[in-house]
């Protein structure tokens, strides 16, 4: 059991550590640079240049010949910007090869020895890819690639291992690199199926219980006013009118809803890739947030750009960017700039012709080659960014599919030249939050400790762990994480107190959640932030009446029954006087002392409901233990019959009635 307790505060000390770095936000600029759609094809793969590789070429026009001496390039310009991250936003290989995989990992490796710090998230090419294949003049053969347990060990290094949390049901997870700066690398590929239906899946979109995960870190970040950005590989917003209709597998499914839901929780921007587009878009909700789609364009593709940008002291992001002008490869007589446009003016409408005459547009030959030339230069200036006006005879192409019945392609390649704001280059986006700041004054109680006047503070004597124990399953925390000392005496334990914004106690369902924080509990009741001392203070703007949930590891958790009452900004409330303060009353919490009402203890496993599981497998397995473990109901840091007999026992089948 000691053992286990000293693992337990290593553990949670390590996660306090993991965020402390050189910089800070709003005290120092913090430079990030971003690059999408790198299509690493390693040499190794192209054993005889031939008709195999020019026909997946013709299918799919990337610059992968010159692939490897791209990265090389672009590595170093990315070490010579000295940046203190590196964002990498999916498709880092051509077809999701191992061999590519590696080499990326070691390109990686090479800008965090340089001092940046490397975060990815996968891209529909790079897991369970069937086209993972080696060209050998016209014929190709299957090489080795990764499914998603692969892919996570090879970037291990590269966000995963500093995650602050990783979701269960894909490769989504939440870091903080830089202390008051969170990173979400959201995943939102379908690679499930891929060998089933022998063809790499290009549509991408959130599982409901992804999207439930994204909103949850986000609420963490906004309520301690921590700056949270995100990566995906598919765009969030459509970057041209009906972009979902003509290239539906390239914006999430139901962004319209998705995004709105993001940016009215708090987050501001978004960093995408997969189209190859050099392209910012900007929209604002219904609620008037306004939400950035910026989106990156392939390192493979013209003009094969990346983004430099910083975060200031005032918490504003500027983005620039940069192209890759020179590689160790021959051109020709061309630079790099004018061989990459060649490159793809002359591929481009073989591969546009393809895609308008097969499922699902699915136009005849002749109109597809009518269109073709203005699809081509309209995608060519939506590769560049800032499109500026279209020729002669492009404006023509539009003009009469308006008169055909192509209108929804026209509506397309004029909205990619009115070009959505703001400029695709140069832009500035200001991640503070202008919501109300305010302060919770809380009082509950719990059942195990409590003596008869207050409760013990037996785990503050060097049981209680620097880092907060609501990192894992069910609570999923992820905003504070920890401090270096626990810094006042009187403290019980950590608790998490949330927030619901609801007209009324039985609306205040999970989804009416604004606001989480992890607290201390002193042991007269008090519900205090990160200093011991002060009211727990957080970053939101209410609608209705505001309701408080109490969470405890090992207590069930209560919601108010009525709505916090409010007073200069300080909504208050005490659990402690009534049957009637919590919701489900007598149900919710008990009578612990005459007039004293309590959070009933005895749930190890932290379900919301007291069974046999909470004893035979928090209790019976670590009883005579000793420390800061789940099954010491009564929290004097010792495993004994108290526990189960006093506590557990009393509250057999007893369960939640906090609404979820």
């Amino acid at each position: 059991m000691k053992i286990f307790y000293k693992l337990f505060l290593i553990s949670s000390l390590l996660v306090v550590l993991q965020t402390w770095s050189h910089a800070q936000v709003g005290i120092q600029d913090i430079k990030i640079c971003v690059i999408s759609d790198v299509h690493y094809f390693d040499t190794s793969l192209l054993v005889n240049d031939g008709p195999a590789f020019e026909d997946y070429l013709n299918y799919d026009r990337k610059l992968l010949r010159e692939s490897f001496a791209i990265t090389e390039s672009l590595m170093d310009s990315l070490i010579a910007e000295q940046p203190d991250i590196v964002l990498a936003s999916g498709d880092l290989t051509k077809d999701g090869e191992l061999v590519c995989h590696q080499k990326m990992s070691d390109y990686f490796g090479q800008l965090e020895a340089a001092g940046a710090k490397v975060i990815v998230c996968p891209g529909n090419h790079d897991i369970n890819n069937p086209d993972a294949v080696a060209f050998d003049y016209d014929t190709t053969y299957p090489v080795p690639t990764i499914n998603p347990q692969e892919f996570k060990s090879i970037y291990t290094n590269y966000g995963f291992n500093e995650a602050i949390a990783v979701d269960t049901a894909s490769l989504t997870y939440i870091s903080e690199p830089i202390p008051g700066l969170q990173i979400l690398s959201i995943d939102v590929c379908r690679y499930d199926s891929n060998y089933i239906q022998n063809n790499p899946q290009t549509a991408g979109g959130f599982k409901p219980q992804v999207l439930q995960w994204v909103k949850d870190r986000i609420i963490d970040a906004k309520s301690l006013n921590k700056v949270i950005i995100a990566i995906q590989h598919h765009n969030m917003l459509e970057h041209f009118t009906n972009q979902k209709e003509i290239f539906s597998e390239y914006v999430v499914d139901e962004w319209e809803d998705v995004y709105s839901e993001l940016a009215d929780l708090g987050l501001k921007v978004v960093f995408t890739g997969h189209f190859h587009a050099h392209d910012i878009r900007s929209i604002t909700t219904a609620s008037g947030n306004i939400f950035f789609d910026v989106e990156t364009g392939s390192t493979v593709t013209w003009p094969c750009p990346y983004r430099i940008m910083t975060i200031n002291t005032d918490t504003v992001l500027n983005i620039t960017g940069k192209k890759v002008e020179s590689i160790n490869y021959d051109t020709g007589s061309l630079t790099f700039q004018e061989y990459g446009l060649n490159d793809l003016e002359t591929g481009l409408p073989g591969t546009i012709i393809y895609y308008l005459t097969s499922p699902p547009q699915n136009i005849d030959q002749e109109t597809a080659e009518f269109v073709e030339p203005a699809f081509t230069e309209s995608l060519i200036a939506h590769y560049g960014g800032n499109e500026g006006s279209p020729s002669l005879n492009t404006s023509f192409i539009i003009w009469s599919l308006y008169l055909s019945g192509y209108a929804y392609i026209a509506e397309a390649l004029e909205s990619i030249w009115d070009d959505f704001p703001p400029d695709d280059w140069n832009t500035s986006i200001d991640l503070k939050y202008y919501d109300n700041k305010i302060a919770l004054d809380l009082k509950v109680l719990l059942e195990g400790p409590f003596n008869g006047n207050e409760m013990a503070t037996t785990l503050n004597s060097n049981f209680l762990p620097f880092g907060q124990p609501y990192i894992d399953l069910p609570w999923m925390y992820t905003g504070f994480q920890g401090t270096e000392s626990i810094p006042n005496p009187d403290i019980v334990d950590w608790v998490i107190v949330e927030i619901r914004d609801a007209a009324d106690a039985a609306s205040a369902a999970p989804d009416t959640k604004i606001g989480r924080q992890v607290a201390f509990l002193l042991n007269d009741g008090s519900v205090v932030g990160f200093d011991g001392n002060s009211y727990p203070a957080f970053t939101c703007s209410p609608d209705n009446q505001l309701f408080a949930v109490v969470y405890h590891r090992n207590h069930l958790s209560v919601m108010s029954a009525n709505p916090m009452t409010e007073s200069a900004g300080i909504y208050s409330y005490d659990f402690t006087t009534g049957a009637g303060q919590a919701f489900g009353g007598n149900f919710a919490h008990k009578e612990i002392t005459a007039g004293k009402w309590g959070m009933a203890g005895g749930d190890g496993n932290a379900d919301g409901l007291v069974n046999m599981e909470d004893k035979y497998n928090f209790w019976s397995l670590f009883a005579g233990g000793k420390g800061y473990l789940p099954g010491d109901y009564n929290l004097d840091a010792n495993i004994n019959n108290q526990d189960k007999n006093d506590v557990w026992r009393s509250n057999l089948n007893r369960e939640t009635q906090v609404p979820e």
